[in-house]
């Protein structure tokens, strides 16, 4: 894809925080009263499914404007052809991003908002919103 620029890098961001609280915590904590791990409980699982449509909302649309770029690239056309429908997904998958981290500071507890993964996850999405329309 050659007209490919950061706009690309939310929605990769939102599936790999999805990815993170999903098998790093959520599956792999188990409370030791009861011996169930945190993705057993269906309102954890709600709440990763949640998370998970939204990453999948980015997909075709991120995969249509690629295909629109590589049309411009190849006509020798400037990209701001499609300028608005670009401002416009960059913006969807900041506020994807910045949910779907939030989701994961959820489910993952206070453990999320310990230097790592996901906190560092948090941050970024936060300020992806406040950059999303400039990147």
């Amino acid at each position: 894809m050659a007209g490919v620029d950061i706009s690309w890098k939310s929605p990769v961001f939102s599936e790999v925080v999805w990815r993170q609280a999903v098998t790093t915590h959520a599956t792999n904590f188990v409370h030791k009263d009861r011996n169930k791990s945190l993705s057993d409980y269906q309102a954890i699982r709600q709440e990763l499914g949640a998370a998970k449509v939204l990453v999948e909302t980015l997909r075709p649309w991120r995969v249509e404007l690629a295909a629109r770029l590589d049309e411009l690239w190849r006509a020798g056309k400037p990209q701001s052809e499609i300028l608005i429908s670009r401002t416009e997904f960059k913006v969807h998958a900041a506020e994807v991003a910045n949910k779907v981290a939030a989701a994961a500071l959820t489910v993952t507890g206070g453990y999320g908002y310990h230097r790592g993964p996901i906190e560092r996850s948090f941050r970024d999405a936060r300020a992806a919103i406040a950059m999303g329309p400039r990147m």
